[in-house]
């Protein structure tokens, strides 16, 4: 007969408390923060563009709005 035990179940606490895991989403904070803030400025760009070729170039042509 074998004396083997079954290995215990791995609790969804432990894995949260462990130093490597503290330290990947410290990481992916750190990484995420910039990503997002030159996402929001590329946006913030498109948007200003898309207001210059709608609004802007018309006018700037003597158009009193866009030609559709």
């Amino acid at each position: 007969m074998s004396t083997a035990r079954a290995a215990e179940p791995v609790r969804p606490a432990d894995v949260l408390k462990d130093p490597g895991h503290l330290k990947t989403l410290l990481l992916s904070g750190l990484g995420g923060i910039p990503v997002s803030l030159v996402a929001f400025w590329f946006l913030a760009e498109i948007h200003e563009l898309q207001h210059a070729l709608w609004s802007g170039l018309p006018q700037a042509f003597g158009w009193a709005s866009a030609p559709w």
